[in-house]
C-alpha cells in the first residue's frame, strides 16, 4: 500500500511489488483513512484475486486488470 506515485511506476515496469493497492485521496486523517478501508475493505480483498494493481479514491476503487488470463 502506498500514496507514492513511483511504487506505480516501478509495479507498472518490473511487476514489483508483485500487489500493490495506491491510495489516491490526499492528506487526510488517519480517521478517514480507516473509514474507507472500512468501507471497502471486502472489495479491495476481493479484487486482489484478479488484479495486481487497485487504486483507493474517496468514492471509488479503481481495478486495473494487470494478470493474464
Amino acid at each position: 500500500m502506498s500514496k507514492d506515485v513511483d511504487f506505480v511506476k516501478t509495479h507498472v515496469v518490473s511487476g514489483k511489488p508483485a500487489k500493490l493497492l495506491a491510495v489516491r485521496i490526499g492528506n487526510s486523517p488517519n480517521s478517514e483513512l480507516l473509514e474507507l478501508f472500512g468501507r471497502y475493505l471486502d472489495e479491495i480483498v476481493a479484487a486482489f484475486a484478479a488484479a495486481d494493481y487497485i487504486e483507493l479514491h474517496r468514492t471509488l476503487l479503481v481495478i486495473h486488470s494487470t494478470q493474464a488470463d
